[in-house]
């Protein structure tokens, strides 16, 4: 009976050893850089993450950006930054391998919605008014 338990106790010990193992082998990594179509200069400060996923990167000085434990398969990976237009690229990762996607973004202008400001013309006091209030006299603005 002792050594039933001890081959039971071994063969769980392998499995609990051997199902992270696998699993860690079933992830890739994505590298690549992110450049400036009309200048050829790398961004900085660029989004590129994994749509669907939490995963994501920025890109460094150089326009550089290394995802890792990316989930083999085709991923489809989305680079965003303001002032650019959105650019979106399939790659595939190998088990334990180094896919490269780089991506050539365009400036473009953004726009925002409008913003609405309404006043109802009755007074508050400070206290009853739920919102953050200050108070500016005109005299201390520069003309």
């Amino acid at each position: 009976m002792c050594s039933a338990l001890r081959r039971l106790l071994a063969g769980a010990l392998v499995m609990a050893f051997a199902s992270p193992l696998s699993a860690q082998s079933a992830v890739g990594t994505i590298t690549g850089s992110v450049t400036d179509r009309q200048t050829q200069r790398p961004i900085e400060g660029v989004q590129v993450r994994v749509v669907g996923s939490p995963r994501g990167a920025q890109t460094d000085q150089t326009g550089q950006f290394r995802l890792a434990n990316v989930p083999v398969g085709t991923v489809n990976l989305v680079s965003q930054r303001i002032g650019y237009g959105a650019s979106t690229r399939a790659v595939t990762v190998s088990s334990g391998g180094t896919a490269t996607a780089d991506f050539v973004l365009s400036v473009a202008a953004t726009t925002l919605d409008q913003v609405v400001i309404t006043a109802t013309g009755q007074s508050e006091r400070r206290r009853e008014n739920g919102a953050t209030t200050s108070s500016i006299d005109s005299s201390s603005l520069n003309k």
